[in-house]
């Protein structure tokens, strides 16, 4: 079997489903960006209005436009947190949940990347360079949240995979490979949400 992949060979739904992937995740990237951008604009202002004190306004006038401002920050939280409850959530099939599984128990794990992998009509074996990323690139552990970490007097440190961390490393690996072969476009990048991650320019 050889080590490269042919992706046009892949099931036509295939591309369909990994499109809708990358475009659920790159709004709800664009959605939380966004957010934060109006957070911080509001909190510039909160603070622009707080060094007013010692002038001619009132600090009666000054406190009741920070209080007003700090209500639109809990409008927009309110507003954000409400629409992400309201958006779909992605829905994984059932041959996800199996692959999810053979990587959760550590045991035949690259055949279930190849059979996740066949049932899209790609053509793989266990020396094909997608199966041995997909088997790398799920194994392991992370390091554990803060919580995990104080709760347990600092004696836990890292966590296993969860199901959604898992399956998205797979579909993402799917997806790199598909867009390198060309057999499906990169999903659109809003160009606010290019100049958010952009480099700093740093002053002279």
């Amino acid at each position: 079997m050889s080590k490269k992949v042919i992706m046009n060979q892949a099931d036509r739904e295939l591309a369909i489903r990994v499109s809708e992937f990358m475009q659920f995740h790159m709004s709800a990237i664009t959605d939380s960006v966004r957010h934060r951008k109006v957070i911080a604009d509001i909190t510039a202002k909160i603070d622009n209005v707080a060094n007013l004190k010692g002038s001619i306004i009132s600090d009666e006038q000054i406190e009741a436009t920070i209080a007003k401002l700090r209500d639109e920050i809990d409008a927009e939280n309110t507003r954000y947190e409400k629409a992400r409850k309201d958006k779909e959530r992605w829905a994984w099939y059932k041959e996800d949940i199996d692959l999810y599984n053979a990587i959760a128990s550590g045991e035949g794990v690259s055949d279930a990347t190849i059979a996740w992998l066949s049932a899209w009509k790609l053509s793989v074996g266990s020396n094909t360079n997608i199966v041995k990323d997909i088997v790398e690139g799920t194994k392991g552990v992370k390091m554990a949240t803060a919580r995990t970490i104080v709760n347990s007097g600092a004696k836990t440190w890292t966590k296993g995979r969860t199901k959604v961390d898992v399956l998205k490393t797979v579909y993402a690996i799917v997806a790199e490979y598909m867009v390198k072969a060309n057999t499906l476009k990169a999903v659109d990048i809003p160009e606010d949400i290019r100049q958010a991650f952009a480099p700093k320019k740093r002053a002279k």
